[in-house]
């Protein structure tokens, strides 16, 4: 005879909850640092990671670091994707213009002003490293490397990040079977 029923195991393990890998982020800015977010802090696309100068950086999504200024007769590439995904995404291209590729266009470029402007930059229509903190996703503000009114030099650290997504890590744990 088969009968049917719910199993149900518990085990006790030991394991660490947490937010997955810190990654540390760098200045891309010189000047002074003018404000950092609190530890635990939440930040997502746009929102501004730290200041200097009281200029916000705000954190865009994407995979790669910014490497290069980015403007009309740059070679194309990926990075220039990924700078057009978060300018659509942020509501810079309200005419819908922006063919999102690899190829930096005027229309990329009138985004980018518009983003100056309401960032209180100057209306280049370049993007330059400095310009934003590159992440995968929105992040979890960790332990803070510089204080407000510290000195803020290219690549000085400023803070460390994670996702976040709470994560679990067990530790000496084996487990057998589906889930």
């Amino acid at each position: 005879e088969v009968t049917r029923r719910d199993l149900r195991a518990q085990e006790e393990v030991d394991g660490t909850l947490g937010y997955g890998e810190a990654r540390l982020v760098g200045n891309q800015r010189d000047g002074t640092i003018t404000a950092l977010p609190a530890e635990g802090a939440t930040v997502t696309r746009g929102g501004a990671l730290y200041r200097v100068d009281g200029r916000p950086v705000p954190l865009f999504y994407g995979p790669l670091p910014a490497w290069r200024a980015l403007s009309v007769g740059v070679d194309d590439g990926p990075d220039v994707r990924q700078l057009e995904q978060n300018l659509v995404a942020l509501g810079y291209d309200p005419d819908r213009a922006i063919t999102v590729d690899n190829h930096f266009s005027w229309a990329t470029r009138a985004a980018v002003r518009r983003w100056q402007e309401t960032a209180g930059l100057s209306e280049t229509g370049t993007f330059a490293p400095g310009d934003a903190v590159w992440q995968p996703g929105p992040v979890r503000v960790g332990t803070l490397k510089a204080a407000v009114g510290d000195k803020a030099r290219t690549g000085s650290p400023l803070l460390e990040v994670t996702g976040t997504g709470r994560r679990v890590t067990l530790f000496n744990c084996f487990v057998m079977g589906t889930i």
